[in-house]
């Protein structure tokens, strides 16, 4: 898993599926980083998860990404996804997390509609 900072937004890739067997790494690695003090001095206002090379995400990473969503929100941030996988994004809009995560599609996810909860 790598990190970057840019401006005021900390990026960080996941390198695969967010899946119960991996879903414990990424939240002890996210957990670390919301902790530097660059994050707690206010100089970050938005974490990215870049989820593009993750293809599958099940329960235990719906649950990683709403604590998430809660510890952006304590820790004053705003929260965004990347993702490219069709599967991972209509996940996402299933469990309706795009009314609390900004989330960005790359090609691949847009090339076909996926339809939106009623």
């Amino acid at each position: 898993m790598t990190h970057t900072i840019a401006d005021d937004t900390l990026t960080v890739q996941i390198p695969g599926d967010v899946l119960s067997t991996t879903v414990e790494g990424v939240r002890q690695e996210v957990s670390t980083l919301l902790a530097l003090p660059t994050v707690k001095l206010g100089c970050i206002s938005r974490l990215q998860l870049d989820l593009q090379r993750a293809k599958m995400i099940d329960s235990a990473g719906v649950n990683l990404l709403v604590g998430l969503v809660r510890a952006c929100q304590t820790a004053n941030l705003k929260l965004g996804v990347i993702v490219s996988s069709r599967v991972v994004h209509r996940t996402l809009l299933f469990t309706r997390l795009d009314r609390h995560v900004d989330i960005k599609t790359t090609e691949d996810a847009a090339k076909s509609p996926v339809p939106v909860p009623a």
